[in-house]
Order: structure tokens, then C-alpha cells, then sequence
């Protein structure tokens, strides 16, 4: 019911047993509205004079027809308390939200939040590396907001929500959403929307995979194949598994595999891998990529790290982290 009109027939009822004291009793106008008052809030504190028969009856039928709907214009009353309080809370949330987003830079735009996009996102965060989640099912925006994670409520191709999740100020997108076609149209729209980003994204079905590499995607992983593979090492080289099941378990941090690039003004740029500031850290260089070519995997002490180049290394934690704030500068 409108609030306005709630209202107004609270004061009707407030008027009516104002007047109804007034003309059968012969009473004041406050000690009217003081009867009528008491009498609708059933504070009880005792008549104001005695009453007369019909006083009597105008009483019980005050309180028979005013208190349901007192208790009525109250039960209004809190609701709509307790619905301006929600619409506020969700305000504030979604304000938070938006700065939090505008903030974003240099992050991770995850699209998907099922199986897959839950594991993604907990070894981001382990990581603590900033990122959004886009996901339109309602159930699993619900454990979105219960862990507090970054999102938005929509379709990961939705050019106009791609924008909000900054888009264009991020490094990279993972796309996981359900079905290889979806997964093609977010990754072809978000390089439309900045073709320099980094995308990865899976492949439902094997055939696809070439496909979504033509979409715009720089990696395409198939759940299948990297399972198949992994059950062939642990048979094959069950100590080459068993090495990176330790870098991966998320009690074991000391040991990391990273891939860091080189900035444009970093301190190791122009530098050899054999030069004084790497063998300050506890680290081995398994590989380096050179921009548009293939990855050289043991590379020579003698090899001069260029800006642009993207090094593989293994080494403690709080070395790899180091190397990276090195090549960021």
C-alpha cells in the first residue's frame, strides 16, 4: 500500500476518535486526543473522566477498528524501515564496489565462477593478485558475495560490463564460462575492447581449440588433454610430478615457477643472466621468450635480457618476488 495513503488514514482514525470523544462526552480537544491516543496504543493509564454508556461503546468500537489498523500502519512502518535500510546496504555495497573497480589496474578479469573459475580465482587470490569476477548465475553470485569477492552480475561478452570490470587497464582475461561458444564471443569481444590483453580460456571440447586461438585467445587449455597428460606423467615420471604437486600445494610457498617480463626501464634489462644482479638471487632461469619467438628453454649465462623478454624461473618465493619488482622498475 502507498506510505501516503497509509498515513492518511492514520490520522483519519486519530481525527475520528478525537471528534467522537469531543461530541459524546463533551471532553476537550486534548483530553480527545490524549483518550483516543491511549486508547489506540493500549498504554492503558486509566480514563480521562468517567465514561458514559455511549463513550463506553465508542471506545470498544475505536479499539476494535483503530488498534487493527494501528497495528497495521506499524507493520508498514517497519517494513518499509527495513526496506530502505536494504536498499542502502546494497547502495553502499554497490558504491564500494564501483570505487574498488576504479581502482583496478594492471588486474585479472575472470569470466566464469563454476569448478574451474573457483579454483582460478583461489590461486589468484593466494597469489594476491587483483581481480573481478563476471558471472550472471544467481546461485553462484551467491557465494561470491559470501566470500566478499570483486563482481559483476552479467555476461562476460557484455561490452558495457567489460568496461566497468576495466577492461582496458587490465593484464589479463580468463575466460571459463560453460560452453565453447560463449567462451569465443568473450574472448572476440574483449579483443575487440583491448587487443594488447593477455587471454586465456578453455576448450570444452578438444576440436574447438584452434578456433578459440583464432578468436583472439593466447592460450587455449583443455581439462581433458592436461588431465590425460598428468595421469600419463604420474605413471611415466612420478618424481617430475610429485616436484611440482609440492610447488603447487598450498602449504608448500617457498618453492615457486614464475613467468615475470621485462619492462622498458627495468635494471636488468640489457643485462647478461650471468651478470652480479642474478646470482644475488637463489634462482633458476628455465627459460626465456624473446617477443614473436619461440621459447629457449636453458638459456646461456651469456644470454642479455632485452625489454619485452617474458623469463621462466624457479626459486623461493621472496626471490621470484624480488626478480619481479626488478623487472617491473
Amino acid at each position: 500500500m502507498n506510505n501516503r495513503l497509509i498515513f492518511t488514514i492514520f490520522i483519519l482514525i486519530i481525527a475520528s476518535g478525537t471528534l467522537g470523544y469531543s461530541l459524546i462526552e463533551g471532553w476537550s480537544f486534548l483530553d480527545s486526543l490524549y483518550m483516543t491516543i491511549t486508547t489506540l496504543t493500549t498504554v492503558g493509564y486509566g480514563e480521562v473522566h468517567p465514561l458514559s454508556s455511549g463513550g463506553r461503546v465508542f471506545t470498544m468500537v475505536l479499539l476494535v477498528f483503530g488498534l487493527g489498523t494501528v497495528l497495521f500502519v506499524l507493520s508498514n512502518f517497519v517494513g518499509t524501515v527495513v526496506q530502505t535500510q536494504t536498499r542502502l546496504r546494497k547502495a553502499l555495497v554497490k558504491r564500494r564496489m564501483e570505487n574498488q573497480l576504479e581502482r583496478l589496474e594492471n588486474h585479472i578479469i575472470l569470466a566464469g565462477f563454476g569448478r574451474t573459475g573457483q579454483i582460478v580465482a583461489k590461486d589468484l587470490a593466494a597469489r594476491n593478485v587483483s581481480f573481478v569476477v563476471i558471472e550472471k548465475d544467481e546461485s553462484l553470485l551467491s557465494i561470491l558475495r559470501e566470500k566478499g569477492l570483486l563482481f559483476l552480475a552479467g555476461s562476460a561478452y557484455d561490452e558495457e560490463l567489460l568496461k566497468q570490470a576495466g577492461v582496458d587497464r587490465a593484464r589479463g582475461f580468463v575466460s571459463v564460462v560453460s560452453t565453447d561458444a560463449d567462451n569465443a564471443f568473450a574472448v572476440m569481444t574483449v579483443k575487440g575492447l583491448n587487443p594488447k590483453i593477455h587471454i586465456v580460456t578453455r576448450a570444452v571440447d578438444d576440436g574447438n581449440t584452434q578456433r578459440l586461438m583464432r578468436a583472439g585467445a593466447a592460450r587455449v587449455i583443455s581439462p581433458y588433454r592436461l588431465g590425460g597428460t598428468r595421469i600419463a606423467q604420474s605413471i611415466l615420471s612420478p618424481a617430475v610430478v610429485d616436484f611440482f604437486e609440492v610447488m603447487e600445494d598450498s602449504g608448500m610457498k617457498d618453492i615457486e615457477m614464475a613467468d615475470v617480463e621485462v619492462s622498458e626501464n627495468s635494471e636488468i634489462a640489457h643485462q647478461k643472466l650471468g651478470s652480479t644482479i642474478f646470482s644475488e638471487l637463489s634462482l633458476i632461469v628455465v627459460g626465456i621468450r624473446k617477443p614473436k619467438q619461440p621459447m629457449v628453454y636453458k638459456p646461456s649465462l651469456q644470454t642479455i635480457v632485452e625489454p619485452l623478454d617474458h623469463l621462466v624461473v624457479v626459486g623461493h618465493s621472496e626471490d621470484v618476488a624480488r626478480l619481479a619488482r626488478m623487472m617491473a622498475l
